[in-house]
């Protein structure tokens, strides 16, 4: 992986980690906002939670949109074992005993190829 792929890689990841976070407040506030809009017995929501909804609909989709950059990264990096544990783990979101099993080898295994990609990705070329 050249330098430039690793700056772009990292970026990547940066954003991906902060729009989960995002996310996963949008996904709070949409819960509450809807079990408060079902105590209320409000049945069709006003104009402002209607924009309300809208906004974090169109954060889901930013999400989306940065996963499926991501996705394009890690299918040009040349190691498809490799590959696939990213997407395993930044995409899917999976842990490394789930990775491990879902690749028939131990969990051991998959943290340390993990930690081997960190400290390349991290080195300074």
């Amino acid at each position: 992986m050249t330098a430039s792929e690793k700056a772009k890689f990292k970026r990547l990841l940066e954003i991906r980690n902060a729009a989960d976070r995002e996310a996963n407040r949008a996904k709070g506030a949409t819960e509450k906002f809807e079990r408060e809009r079902m105590n209320l017995g409000i049945v069709n929501p006003t104009g402002f939670e209607e924009k309300l909804l809208e906004h974090y609909r169109v954060r889901r989709d930013v999400n989306m949109q940065i996963m499926l950059s991501l996705e394009q990264i890690l299918d040009m990096l040349p190691d498809p074992y490799l590959s696939l544990l990213l997407k395993y783990r930044y995409i899917d979101n999976l842990t490394f005993e789930e990775i491990a099993e879902k690749m028939y080898c131990s969990d051991r295994t998959i943290r340390r190829h993990f930690k081997e990609w960190e400290e390349q990705l991290y080195s300074v070329e």
